[in-house]
């Protein structure tokens, strides 16, 4: 996520307010939605159905909190960290 990455590297200030700006009216997509059966194979099988479907409840979480501007920092990085812990 942009705007996550221009908080840990100090961005310039217009850097920081623009992917701030595109992550409030982007809604982050569904783990199926972005890597799309069109596109990809195989992308929910049997064996990662579960993380899956746990994946899609943290980005839900994520634009839940994008909605009502909640985009603290403090409070989307951890929830970036469970989708990457989950997918790795």
């Amino acid at each position: 996520m942009n705007y996550l990455e221009s908080i840990e590297e100090r961005a310039s200030s217009r850097v920081r307010y623009l992917a701030k700006r595109t992550f409030l009216h982007r809604e982050v997509p569904h783990y199926d939605v972005y890597f799309s059966e069109g596109k990809y194979l195989n992308v929910v099988v049997l064996e990662n159905q579960v993380a899956i479907e746990q994946v899609n409840n943290i980005v839900d979480e994520i634009n839940s909190n994008r909605s009502d501007g909640n985009i603290d920092y403090d409070v989307i990085y951890p929830l970036v960290n469970q989708i990457i812990q989950l997918i790795d």
